[in-house]
């Protein structure tokens, strides 16, 4: 199964984002939280779709299909996720 690291910036990125939902969820601060989450949301959905468009030019196999297939679900899953089921997935 081909295995792409998305770009750094994006990995980057969501770390920071973590690190800052992990900060606002420590002082319990829930102003702070929706922010932080929709944050690590879209961070995750931008490397899944990175990942998602470097497998387009991957000659067409059923590990490639596999792939595509699973990151299709986690861009489902990401998506479809509530704030509470985000923080509670970082406790």
């Amino acid at each position: 199964m081909p295995s792409y690291p998305p770009p750094s910036k994006h990995i980057v990125t969501l770390r920071a984002s973590e690190r800052r939902l992990k900060a606002a969820m420590a002082r319990d601060d829930a102003r702070r939280l929706d922010v932080c989450v929709e944050r690590v949301r879209r961070a995750r959905l931008i490397i899944l779709k990175t990942r998602r468009e470097s497998l387009k030019y991957e000659p067409e196999t059923l590990e490639r299909d596999r792939e595509l297939r699973r990151i299709r679900a986690d861009e489902d899953l990401w998506g479809s996720l509530s704030i509470a089921e985000i923080s509670q997935y970082y406790q």
